[in-house]
């Protein structure tokens, strides 16, 4: 509604902050310093500094960055920025027009493959830095134009992700070291001061201002296992990163160390010693929901978390009965058709299932270094992704759009969300984070994809954050929206493939390298 204080609002004080034209490729990216939340933002362009300025369309306007998609190397344009709409609580906003920003330009860049890897890792890291809560630092659920999800929750496994972005940030010169150690000195002060923890384990919503738990069901109102997995691999990953001399990173160090051991893993075993499985589930009003921790899917971590933890650890039969024993679709060996011959798989059933499983537990966990049989987990992974690719391209005709792109797994689609996959969940819509952060697993493959979605469709399919979650071309739809479990890996696994640095930082950790020798000699390991 609008607020009837509106008139005795002084404009001036909503003046944009910081204003910042950076020239990209085909492109140019404007970023200002966001001022709170239920902002709304009007973007002008003109070709002169004194020229006249026309309103570009927005489909994001409560977004403090716009990426102004030209296609042209060598275009210079002249920006100015407004605030529109604002208020202190969302049911309360303020119709305004606030003054413009100061005048920036800058100029579009010639496309380059190897710089444009690095501008798709910085759109990314864009929503967990410039995009955060302005209170906790903590990374937003999503953003969508319509009903956009509450910017008071934030996601806890896009807050596990959030440490894997700011090390890009750092990695790739888009921070300094030193600001990215003040954000996440304050996120982990957040998650350690504020934030509401069951038995050690965090929930699905965070508020990003008080740290409660926000439901995410009627009987989700508690500690979430896989989300808590996400966010302790990492708070390891933090740990091991910022290995520097000096207070500030010792402290980060003691901090993310703190809540990695608080964190009691073997209170989510419903009957240990009988029934050795992790639930996903607690609640402080319904104790343990009914939904197991078993594989294959996205939460291997939180089994080897659980075997590694030093303070509450769970038994090594966790893995082999809770993960592996516990779904008796883990292994089943087969062969799916591929555009070059068989192609021989393992884990799950038909093409596989949703391509995020092979995202979220593997930002840090190397892949290279989980045993899966004779071989290693990766070389499943590379297979699972040719398959994915080879399906869309096998059934072009049912599909338009799959003659060229690929990508199923779990986004928004034109009907809401789906986790989508090869012949069970296929409607056509492709959700470019299955393939890019892929990359480490099909690399050729993956950055033709990315190179084609930028160059024929960049006008359409990129925005401030990058790629937009998901495209659907039978139904001529585009989800002009983004999910932060969706941005998240694109950038850290981008950063795996080039220099493998994250895995590297991870896997220091003395934990984690336990818990795989211990899981692995264990008498009931089984193979494919």
């Amino acid at each position: 509604m609008i607020n009837s204080l509106a008139a005795e609002k002084n404009i001036a004080q909503h003046d944009i902050e910081n204003l910042r034209a950076l020239p990209r490729m085909l492109r140019v990216d404007l970023v200002w310093q966001v001022q709170g939340d239920f902002e709304r933002y009007e973007v002008q362009r003109a070709e002169s500094k004194d020229g006249e300025f026309t309103t570009l369309e927005n489909p994001l306007p409560m977004v403090n960055a716009y990426s102004d998609y030209i296609g042209e190397a060598g275009k210079k344009y002249f920006y100015r920025v407004r605030k529109i709409q604002t208020g202190e609580h969302k049911e309360d906003f303020v119709a305004m027009e606030g003054n413009w920003s100061p005048i920036v330009s800058a100029t579009t860049t010639e496309f380059e493959r190897e710089g444009f890897l690095t501008e798709v890792q910085e759109a990314g890291f864009r929503y967990y830095y410039d995009y955060s809560n302005p209170v906790s630092g903590l990374p937003r659920e999503g953003i969508k134009p319509e009903e956009s999800w509450d910017p008071e929750f934030m996601s806890a496994v896009s807050t596990g992700i959030y440490f894997f972005n700011i090390a890009v940030g750092i990695e790739r010169g888009f921070i300094t070291r030193e600001e990215g150690v003040n954000h996440v000195t304050k996120v982990l002060n957040f998650l350690h001061d504020k934030s509401e923890r069951h038995l050690g384990a965090f929930s699905h919503w965070i508020d990003g201002y008080t740290g409660k738990t926000h439901p995410f069901s009627d009987e989700d109102d508690g500690a979430d296992m896989v989300e808590t997995a996400i966010i302790a691999q990492g708070l390891i990953f933090a740990r091991e990163y910022f290995d520097k001399n000096g207070a500030s990173e010792e402290h980060i160090r003691m901090v993310a160390d703190k809540l990695w051991r608080d964190i009691q893993w073997d209170k989510f075993i419903r009957n240990p010693g009988t029934e050795n499985v992790m639930m996903w589930h607690w609640s402080p009003t319904h104790g343990f929901s009914n939904l197991r921790i078993t594989g294959f899917n996205e939460s291997e971590i939180a089994y080897i978390l659980g075997v590694g933890s030093p303070t509450y650890p769970t038994s090594v039969d966790t893995y082999w009965d809770g993960w592996v024993g516990g779904n008796k679709k883990y292994f089943k060996p087969r062969e799916v058709e591929g555009l070059d011959g068989p192609i021989p798989l393992v884990l799950t059933h038909g093409y596989g299932i949703p391509m995020f499983v092979m995202h979220y537990s593997y930002l840090g966990l190397d892949p290279k270094q989980v045993p899966l049989g004779d071989g290693f987990l990766f070389e499943e992974f590379e297979r699972l992704t040719l398959a994915n690719h080879d399906y869309c391209r096998l059934n072009a005709d049912k599909f338009k759009g799959y003659d060229k792109y690929w990508g199923l797994t779990a986004s928004l689609d034109p009907d809401g969300y789906l986790a989508h996959e090869p012949d069970h969940h296929d409607n056509g819509t492709i959700s470019p984070t299955g393939a890019l952060s892929s990359i480490a697993y099909q690399p050729e493959l993956v950055i033709e994809m990315m190179e084609r979605m930028y160059l024929e469709d960049g006008k359409e399919l990129w925005g401030p954050f990058g790629f937009y979650d998901a495209f659907n071309p039978s139904r001529n739809w585009i989800a002009k929206a983004y999910i932060g479990i969706d941005v998240g890996p694109i950038g850290p696994m981008i950063e795996n493939y080039r220099t493998g640095k994250l895995w590297e930082a991870f896997m220091k950790a003395e934990e984690i390298n336990d818990a795989i020798e211990k899981i692995w000699s264990s008498p009931k390991a089984i193979k494919p």
